[in-house]
């Protein structure tokens, strides 16, 4: 359901590979997360476009991770070390509040959030909730 809240482009390819389990979530928080993150992952891409692949599967009984990866610009070191910081953005139009409010909803459910870049290769968002 969060995946189609987002338009992409036709040259933006949106891969899913989501496992199916049962997990003790609030579906529309962790909507907000995932729309924020394909969002950006959608900014982040050049003009000729890439590819979006969001995954989910089970960790083991106690936990799940949901996977939002790009091969878009990446994040310089710099920048990876403050996006989640209220009111840090490197976009034109950004206030930087989408990460910081992502970060305080995944850690409301008791998850983590981190989060992988190579600059020029992408980023790789990485979301660890418990399941109960």
């Amino acid at each position: 359901k969060s995946v189609q809240a987002v338009s992409l482009p036709e040259n933006i390819k949106l891969i899913l590979n989501l496992q199916s389990f049962k997990a003790m979530i609030d579906p529309d928080r962790i909507t907000q997360v995932l729309v924020n993150l394909i969002s950006n992952a959608k900014d982040a891409m050049p003009q000729n476009g890439g590819v979006i692949t969001v995954s989910s599967k089970k960790v083991d009984d106690e936990s799940f991770v949901i996977m939002v990866e790009d091969n878009a610009c990446g994040i310089d070191p710099e920048s990876l070390k403050r996006i989640f910081e209220p009111l840090f953005t490197t976009k034109l139009k950004g206030i930087g509040l989408g990460l910081p409010i992502v970060k305080e909803i995944v850690e409301a459910h008791n998850g983590q959030i981190t989060v992988e870049s190579t600059v020029n290769v992408g980023t790789v968002f990485t979301v660890k909730l418990p399941i109960a």
